[in-house]
């Protein structure tokens, strides 16, 4: 996953764990792609105005329903990563992580937006960009064509 990659522990509570959103983002784009058990993997992660932590969050009509996420949370560190699905059905990964701020719900609020602007941005590449049959852009999670 690059330099500076460091797990201590799996709880995410060592402060010797390092790991950044573009690492984090690589690994999701990566589990995505050949992880067996991606589907279950998917199913576990709350859903955008559904379930879970993200019951309450992007309940708008252009993001309910259409983010798989995990939050994290401890003193000063909020952060989201998963993955969303644009209106033409490619999923994107992301990873937004905010440290050293002590205002949660403001952070909460930013994050959510970013993860709007992202699906924005999505939304408006894959208008105008939108995939060939056979073609992969390693920066999307769109599953490659079969491979001969």
């Amino acid at each position: 996953l690059g330099e500076g990659f460091r797990f201590v522990d799996g709880s995410g509570l060592s402060r010797e764990n390092r790991v950044s959103a573009r690492q984090t983002t690589t690994l999701l784009t990566h589990a995505y792609r050949t992880f067996e058990q991606a589907p279950e993997f998917l199913s576990m992660l709350p859903i955008s105005a559904v379930d879970g932590t993200l019951r309450r969050r992007m309940a708008r009509e252009d993001l309910a329903g259409r983010v798989r996420a995990k939050t994290g949370s401890i003193s000063g560190v909020d952060t989201l990563a998963g993955y969303f699905v644009a209106a033409s059905g490619e999923p994107f990964a992301f990873a937004i992580l905010i440290n050293d701020s002590p205002s949660r719900p403001r952070n909460i609020a930013v994050i959510d937006r970013i993860v709007q602007e992202l699906a924005a941005i999505a939304e408006e590449r894959s208008a105008r960009l939108f995939p060939q049959k056979g073609e992969n852009y390693p920066h999307t999670l769109r599953r490659a064509a079969a491979r001969r």
